[in-house]
């Protein structure tokens, strides 16, 4: 089951990236200042925009001064995601402390 008893659906789970590519995007910031700003590459940037990288630790905490989110909003999300990515399914509860 989902969140609120709902089932998850497929369509609707986000690669962590989506969503900070929406934040950036209210913000009007883009990729090439996220990676000024946080001191990571523009290729590094790109890859977690797409998908093709996970959000690290370090990233995580860099993103919280551009965007007013905490680091374990990010490493959730990512961990989220990653672990529907490979099992097809949300992370059981007792998995999600």
């Amino acid at each position: 089951m989902g969140r609120k008893g709902f089932p998850l659906n497929r369509d609707y789970v986000s690669k962590p990236g989506e969503i900070l590519a929406e934040s950036l995007s209210a913000l009007g910031i883009s990729p090439g200042e996220l990676a000024w700003r946080t001191g990571k590459s523009p290729d590094y940037v790109a890859a977690v925009l797409s998908g093709d990288a996970r959000i690290t630790v370090d990233f995580a905490e860099k993103l919280t001064t551009v965007i007013a989110m905490e680091p374990g909003f990010w490493l959730r999300l990512d961990k989220n995601y990653q672990y529907f990515k490979q099992h097809g399914r949300e992370i059981p509860p007792d998995l999600q402390k």
